[in-house]
């Protein structure tokens, strides 16, 4: 499930999307209360008001909500739902209510940096995969460049040149538990600071 996210980039990041649904959610769910999509996102008949309804069908579908009843509004009818699981971060579920893996292979490697003095790509590709999701190289490749372009990792030459790089994570940016995040304008967000760290890069697009 993707963040989308409207960025001020003097400041911090404003909320939209599935995390902005959560964090509405979970303020009009509080102590059991009801709550409708009208409530979500207001009487938008648009595609905002179709993605809350597809991440609340989500919800449901994975057990964080369930179909409480009905409530009538300006003579019309309006499916009420009630939150019966509330953790702090937005669920992660894929289509069909299955758990997605989507960010969890980044998750993985960010608790590896965090937990490793030292790592070659290799040794984090093998340390972040766990059983239900293997990290590709490629993959824990691309995410350390970033991060490199981002100044949360330094390199530590080897005096063998036929020896693979070790990196270590700066101890001035483990910033929390929350593994940053690669945005599809190619900036690095932070969700424990709630800020881009490192230069923007946009890429030109293609017709």
């Amino acid at each position: 499930m993707p963040i989308i996210l409207n960025l001020k980039l003097d400041g911090a990041p404003v909320l939209r999307g599935f995390d902005h649904y959560w964090s509405k959610v979970r303020e009009l769910g509080r102590d059991g209360a009801e709550f409708t999509l009208v409530d979500i996102v207001g009487w938008s008949n648009g595609s905002s008001r179709k993605t809350a309804g597809d991440f609340v069908r989500r919800l449901v579908d994975k057990g964080y909500a369930e179909a409480a009843g009905w409530r009538t509004e300006n003579s019309r009818r309006h499916r009420t739902y009630r939150l019966l699981k509330r953790p702090t971060d937005t669920p992660t579920l894929g289509r069909g209510g299955t758990a997605g893996l989507q960010g969890c292979g980044v998750q993985q490697m960010w608790t590896a940096m965090r937990a490793l003095d030292g790592f070659t790509i290799a040794e984090l590709t093998m340390t972040a995969s766990t059983d239900d999701h293997a990290v590709r190289y490629q993959t824990a490749r691309d995410y350390v460049r970033r991060l490199i372009d981002a100044g949360y990792l330094v390199g530590r030459s080897q005096r063998d040149p036929n020896l693979p790089h070790v990196y270590r994570l700066k101890p001035s940016m483990n910033t929390g538990p929350k593994a940053p995040k690669i945005l599809r304008t190619k900036l690095i967000y932070d969700p424990n600071r709630g800020a881009i760290i490192g230069a923007a890069e946009a890429e030109e697009a293609r017709p």
